[in-house]
This record gives C-alpha cells, sequence and structure tokens, in this order.
C-alpha cells in the first residue's frame, strides 16, 4: 500500500522537481562531517523514480572515490564508476570491472521507497541494500523526495536504519 502511493506521488514529479530536489538533498550531504572525511563513497544510479545523482556525482567525483551497487544473486556488490555499464537485472546502469572490498566504503547514500524519521528504509522489497548493510561499520544516509519521510513505517529485525535520512 505504501509502495503504490509512492509511486503515484513520484510519477507527478516534473524533472525540474526532481533536479530542485537533488540539488537541495545534496547540498545537504555535502554539510556532512562524515561525508567530508569520507574517500570512498557509495552511491546509486537513479531511476526515474530516485532522487538524481548524475550532477552530485560530476561534482565530487575528481575529490572521491564512487562505487555503484551491482546486484549478483542475491547480493550487492560495489565496483568503481567507470564510462564501461551494462544494465543489471533490474535495468539499472551497473559498471563493469572487477569488485571493490566493501571494508574501503566509509559513506552510502541509500535510495529508497519511503523513510521515517526514525531511519527505517521501505526499499523495492528484495532486500538487497538491507543483507549488504548488516553488520557494517559506515555512514549511512537516505536520500528521499520530502514526501517520501513519514513519521513511522513497519520495520522487521532484520531492516538496516540509516545514520540520516536527507530530504529538502
Amino acid at each position: 500500500m505504501i509502495r503504490a502511493a509512492m509511486r503515484q506521488r513520484l510519477q507527478s514529479l516534473t524533472p525540474q522537481e526532481r533536479e530542485a530536489c537533488a540539488a537541495a538533498v545534496f547540498a545537504r550531504v555535502e554539510a556532512l562531517e562524515p561525508f567530508h572525511r569520507a574517500q570512498t563513497v557509495a552511491i546509486y544510479h537513479a531511476l526515474p523514480d530516485e532522487v538524481p545523482t548524475e550532477r552530485f556525482i560530476a561534482k565530487w567525483s575528481a575529490e572521491k572515490l564512487f562505487v555503484l551497487p551491482c546486484v549478483e544473486g542475491d547480493g550487492l556488490v560495489f565496483r568503481r564508476l567507470c564510462s564501461a555499464t551494462r544494465r543489471g537485472p533490474f535495468g539499472i546502469e551497473e559498471p563493469l570491472g572487477p569488485d571493490i572490498d566493501p571494508s574501503l566504503i566509509d559513506f552510502i547514500i541509500v535510495p529508497g521507497v519511503a523513510f521515517d524519521i526514525s531511519g527505517h528504509r521501505l526499499g523495492r522489497g528484495r532486500g538487497y541494500y538491507d543483507r549488504f548493510l548488516e553488520g557494517r561499520d559506515l555512514y549511512k544516509a537516505g536520500v528521499c523526495f520530502p514526501f517520501q519521510l513519514l513519521d513511522s513505517l513497519p520495520c522487521l529485525p532484520h531492516d538496516q536504519p540509516m545514520d540520516i535520512v536527507l530530504t529538502e
């Protein structure tokens, strides 16, 4: 029910609204001390219903090593951002090349269908991020459009909360 409501709201956003939100969200990311300390940042190639990441990546790619998730089986591996890509199993652009050691990731920017004010995340329902994040020591920043931030969400014991959720 939440996913359907969010899907409907997301479809009503104009490209200008998406970009304006991305500028505000990523200005907040840039203000975080953990982001400034981070050398390796995990981020995502945005789908049409996610906060766009392209301008942020372009702005910081000379200073930070950006790695992106790639689906392998039931898990995520991360690879260095590069121009050689392929379409992954869900139609998402994934970089080609060797996997990076996940312990090198200092900071991760995570999309979601919805978040709550306690940092809980509702994803697309397959648990890829939750499995990857479990037991890892890295700063987790969820990013979303304002209407995707709710007072509370149902959560399960395996759900991995964010350290912070940022919206415009």
